[in-house]
Formats: structure tokens, C-alpha cells, sequence
């Protein structure tokens, strides 16, 4: 009626909603969630909604504590490649945790450059922030792409590269 009001406390929150990083199961305690709570507004002692992805039921849930974000190995299952070098150069080594084999796609003008791939599957699905590439000193990629799979199998990118020195790279990036 006349002279009525009616007025709405609270804090903002930058974000209302993230992704899960790492499947939840039935009995976990934790939930591994790529955003970074503090910086989306969220605090300890925050309801916030757990909504499924299949049939069931949603639940809501007490923030109780944050921890610092973790970073887990990645377990790779298979690797793909468009072309190899020879037999023993082939995209399985990439995987297969000796650092004295490799993975050989140079073709100069012998191939199609687009044949330059490698696909690295991994045994579930994950977030990937961030890998660490081991490039041979004298055969490297100045300029390379990082691409990921959407959850609907599409590619997407996750990080472009120029660098002009093998060794090590650190390629940091997120699929979304």
C-alpha cells in the first residue's frame, strides 16, 4: 500500500556460479571448482547449490573452509599423432615417462604441415590450467597451439606459443 517500502541487504557477488574442475561423487567432503572463491565474493559460512547432471536430486551446502588451490599429475591413457618420423619416434612416447624418447613429427616439405598433431588422451576428463612441454633442443616448435576438447568434443584453444629455445615450457591456459 501507500508509504510502503521494502529494502534488500546483502554483499555483492562478482560471480554466482562456477564449474566443477573435478568430478563430485556421493560422500565427498570437497569439491575441486575452477574459480577462485575469494575473488567471485564468496566466504566461509555461504549456502551454495550443488546441482546435478543427471537425474537426481540438487543439494545445498555450508561453505565450512577454503584450501589453496591444487594442482594434480594427469594420468594419460593413450596419444595420437598426424604424422611420425619413423616407428620408434611415435606419439606413445610422449606419455610414456622416459625422457630419452620423443615423439618425431619434423617433414619439411615431405607432408602437409597440418599433419603436425599430436593428440594426448587423458583417463578422465579434467581442467587443464597449466603443463609443463620438454622440447629437444635442436628440433622445436617456434610457434605452436595448445587446443583442449569441449565436453561436446569440439577443440578449443587453450594456449598460443612463441618461443625460439627448446628445453622446457610451461603453458599455462583454460578450457572452458
Amino acid at each position: 500500500g501507500e508509504g510502503s517500502k521494502i529494502e534488500m541487504h546483502g554483499r555483492p557477488y562478482h560471480r554466482t556460479w562456477t564449474l566443477l574442475s573435478k568430478d563430485a561423487h556421493p560422500g565427498d567432503t570437497e569439491l575441486f571448482l575452477r574459480g577462485e572463491l575469494e575473488s567471485m565474493g564468496w566466504q566461509k559460512g555461504d549456502r551454495v547449490g550443488l546441482a546435478t547432471t543427471t537425474q537426481g536430486i540438487s543439494t545445498v551446502h555450508r561453505i565450512k573452509d577454503f584450501s589453496p588451490a591444487t594442482e594434480w599429475q594427469l594420468v594419460p591413457d593413450r596419444a595420437t599423432a598426424g604424422f611420425s618420423v619413423t616407428s620408434w619416434e611415435g606419439p606413445e612416447n610422449v606419455i610414456d615417462g622416459n625422457s630419452n624418447r620423443y615423439w618425431g613429427s619434423y617433414c619439411a616439405s615431405s607432408c602437409d604441415h597440418d599433419a603436425q598433431w599430436i593428440e594426448v588422451f587423458l583417463e578422465e576428463p579434467s581442467n587443464i590450467t597449466k603443463m609443463y612441454i620438454n622440447w629437444d633442443g635442436s628440433r622445436y616448435a617456434p610457434k605452436y597451439k595448445v587446443e583442449g576438447r569441449t565436453p561436446l568434443g569440439d577443440l578449443e584453444t587453450i594456449a598460443e606459443v612463441e618461443r625460439d629455445w627448446g628445453g622446457w615450457a610451461e603453458v599455462h591456459g583454460e578450457l572452458c
